[in-house]
């Protein structure tokens, strides 16, 4: 089981993050025949943020894994929240 508390996982956590509110666990986003795990966090900071935890041969690994948050991702707030990993896409991602 991996939390935001896990080693390797930027960020802290804080109450009400959501973290794991949505997730895509087989998107092989670099090309090298790994899939990572995407996570988001909808409630990360105002805008949200997702996750990305790197592939390995023996499945994601919270070592050298990153995030991007929705003002990152070009996400503008109109309201209280952006909810940038309230959702994510399905098992088959092509760039």
């Amino acid at each position: 089981m991996i939390t935001q508390a896990s080693p390797g996982v930027p960020g802290e956590p804080e109450a009400a993050d959501g973290f794991g509110t949505a997730v895509a666990a087989s998107a092989d986003l670099d090309r090298d025949g790994k899939a990572e795990a995407l996570v988001g966090v909808p409630y990360e900071n105002a805008d949200g943020c997702v996750w990305v935890a790197r592939g390995t041969a023996t499945g994601p690994a919270t070592t050298g894994s990153t995030n991007l948050s929705g003002r990152d991702a070009g996400l503008t707030l109109r309201g209280f929240h952006g909810l940038f990993g309230a959702a994510l896409p399905g098992a088959h991602i092509a760039f």
